[in-house]
């Protein structure tokens, strides 16, 4: 275990410098785009020419649009929910050809000023890189969630300095975990990838904002009521972000134009005089909260162009995200309430640029659902003390308002429109991941639908059976039997009914590829402990009984990382008795299948444990009479067949080197065992 998390660790390492890379490349990529279209680097802060702002945003949405179109698998931009989903439910597994092209894109989009946030594409792609190194590394499955995680918070703390808060981030809300043994790599991936991102981008702060302070005990009261206002905006935001998503998908536009289309729009409303809207507004913020401050009435333009121009973006499927625009709705909001109250109370509130300050904040945690990584990212972006308190009250009752009326984040929201459901629960995961193929036992005790009820009593009597299952000349499952249903032919042997007569026809079949999770409520809705598993073709291939997935949860959630393998014992008039034997790190059990490159020879030319290490456990084979999969005593010297399988115990490497080996073409002189099994053959 020693040896696996410093592995572990040292892969954390890597996968921060990439990370960290990949958000330097973007964030240069995005200013040199930015000069050439605009003319600037930041056009919130400094306004570009009228043709400049007028057009270049609709040529980079024309871009993205198209760009997303054509190239990306599923024609959509690879984003956030994207990460959330992916270390959620797909064991961390990403695309890293789409991921590279989301990020290219978004850095375009933002170098010609469309609104959005950089926070998307740099974290979509910290992550795809490390899902790619993990598969090089050979990382297990259990593993990769935790790398791709801390991928994605390399990219968030080498762009926005804030290793702390991006650590956290992962945990909160990619991971929903702080279990100790995912923190480590986490840690040492942001440590990395802030390194990285000083050393291009130098050792700044994220905004550069004067220092505020709170001026009298008094101002806890107003930062409450702070906390509730932006609450409420943010829910506002949420539900126009989806709204103007849905209207711009609904659109009657191809949707290599919808980009075009809403760029063009952000780009009107700039060359009119509203610059702020374009780019990530972190200038624009910086200018709001300092020095004199600006009109309400300017204030709350800015809020809603602002909303709806991000909105927009965000719906054209462009590839940005929300976090910039969520801070500035949030400072946006707080600067308001903030001169509101220095109009009502001129004596108590002497500066409007706090509430703004910690109104980014209570958006960002609000909208999120992580408080925590809100209160440590405001405060790793301005690096202002003396605004903690007054922080973390207002991000609680934002994020607590903000629940009340809408309870799922942004992201979480995002991924259940897309049908996708997210349950934070590590059980609900494991259990969502794991398949019935995992837990199936295979060769489900069968019974021809045309046989007799004296066949039927003697193959119960015989194995002293609780269940049989009807199939037809072809093996496709018909229905099951109990034995409590059939015990009145033990006193008429000569009942002169089929099987088919007999048979529970009601009793339903779980598919192969069907989830634990899913299959529970067929359980607790038959009343039965065990049910049977087919293939697409209705075929009957094993069973699933309550304890196998009893056995699953306990290895996979209660366990954690214990290695457990299920074990099956049949013997003479007995039932099947299941017991769970705990493996040694690095081992497994894994099933076989020959294939023609070993057909045709034995157990004892294999020589598995000298060559491989591996000891078989078990033999099935084909029963040529019946068509159905039966276990064979284990013979030394009984040749093998295309289709037998072997149910072996050892390490990894040799279960790899083995299964390649069956699978491959039959090339004789390759290694030392295809040598012996060609002279065998013809010997």
């Amino acid at each position: 275990m020693r040896q696996q998390a410093s592995r572990l660790m040292a892969l954390g390492l890597v996968v921060g410098i990439l990370g960290g890379l990949g958000a330097v490349v973007c964030d240069l990529l995005a200013h040199a785009i930015a000069e050439v279209a605009l003319g600037v680097q930041d056009p919130s802060s400094d306004p570009p020419s009228f043709w400049r702002a007028l057009l270049a945003p609709a040529a980079g949405g024309l871009f993205a649009s198209v760009a997303m179109s054509l190239l990306v698998t599923k024609g959509r931009p690879v984003g956030v929910a994207d990460v959330v989903e992916s270390v959620a439910l797909r064991g961390g597994r990403m695309n890293l050809k789409d991921s590279l092209l989301t990020a290219f894109v978004a850095s375009v989009i933002l170098g010609t000023g469309g609104g959005g946030g950089r926070e998307g594409p740099i974290m979509q792609l910290g992550a795809a890189l490390a899902s790619a190194l993990a598969k090089i590394a050979d990382v297990p499955a259990s593993r990769l969630r935790v790398l791709v995680a801390a991928g994605a918070s390399a990219g968030i703390a080498a762009s926005f300095n804030t290793p702390i808060a991006a650590a956290f981030f992962s945990m909160e809300i990619l991971l929903g975990s702080f279990a100790a043994d995912m923190f480590a790599p986490i840690v040492a991936a942001t440590v990395a990838g802030t390194i990285v991102g000083q050393a291009f981008l130098g050792d700044r702060l994220a905004l550069v904002l004067p220092p505020f302070s709170v001026e009298s005990p008094l101002e806890i009261f107003t930062y409450l009521g702070l906390g509730v206002v932006v609450g409420l905006v943010s829910v506002g935001f949420k539900a126009t972000v989806f709204s103007i998503s849905d209207a711009v998908q609904s659109m009657r536009l191809p949707a290599w134009a919808r980009g075009g289309v809403m760029g063009l729009g952000i780009g009107l409303i700039a060359a009119l005089g509203l610059h702020q809207v374009l780019g990530n507004g972190n200038g624009a913020i910086r200018e709001m909260l300092s020095g004199t401050p600006p009109p309400i009435w300017l204030l709350l333009v800015l809020l809603l162009a602002k909303g709806l121009t991000s909105a927009a973006f965000f719906g054209a499927r462009t590839g940005v995200g929300l976090l910039s625009p969520t801070l500035f709705i949030g400072a946006t909001t707080g600067a308001i309430y903030g001169l509101l109250l220095m109009k009502g109370l001129p004596r108590l509130i002497p500066d409007h640029g706090a509430y703004g300050l910690v109104g980014m904040g209570a958006a960002l945690a609000a909208t999120t659902q992580a408080p925590i990584t809100a209160i440590l990212m405001l405060f790793e972006m301005t690096q202002n003390y003396q605004i903690i308190l007054p922080l973390m009250l207002a991000l609680v009752t934002a994020t607590v308002t903000s629940r009340l009326v809408s309870p799922t984040g942004l992201y979480e929201e995002t991924l259940l429109r897309r049908g996708v459901s997210l349950n934070r629960g590590r059980e609900e995961l494991v259990m969502q991941e794991l398949r019935v193929q995992d837990v199936m036992r295979e060769g489900a005790e069968s019974i021809v639908a045309t046989a007799t009820a004296p066949e039927l009593v003697r193959r119960f009597m015989a194995r002293r059976l609780r269940h049989l299952y009807t199939v037809d000349a072809s093996g496709r499952y018909l229905g099951a039997i109990d034995l409590v249903d059939v015990r009145a032919l033990f006193t008429s042997p000569e009942d002169p009914r089929a099987v088919l007569e007999l048979t529970n026809t009601r009793v339903p079949a779980l598919r192969q590829r069907m989830a634990l999770a899913d299959c529970l409520p067929v359980f607790y809705r038959v009343g039965l402990d065990e049910l049977p598993v087919v293939d697409e073709h209705e075929r009957l291939l094993g069973v699933v009984t309550e304890r196998d997935i009893v056995g699953a949860y306990y290895h996979e959630v209660l366990r954690g990382d214990a290695l457990l393998a299920r074990v099956d014992c049949v013997t003479p008039g007995q039932e099947r008795e299941t017991s769970y034997v705990e493996l040694p790190e690095g081992e497994t059990v894994a099933t076989i299948e020959i294939g023609p490159r070993l057909a045709g020879t034995t157990l004892k030319i294999l020589a598995l444990p000298a060559r491989y290490g591996l000891t078989v456990l078990a033999l099935s084979a084909i029963d040529p009479t019946t068509g159905q999969r039966v276990r064979r005593h284990i013979d030394a010297g009984q040749k093998l067949k295309v289709g037998d399988r072997l149910v072996v115990l050892g390490p990894d490497e040799g279960v790899r080197r083995l299964r390649e080996q069956s699978a491959a073409a039959v090339e004789p002189g390759l290694d030392d065992a295809t040598e012996e099994i060609s002279r065998h053959r013809k010997g």
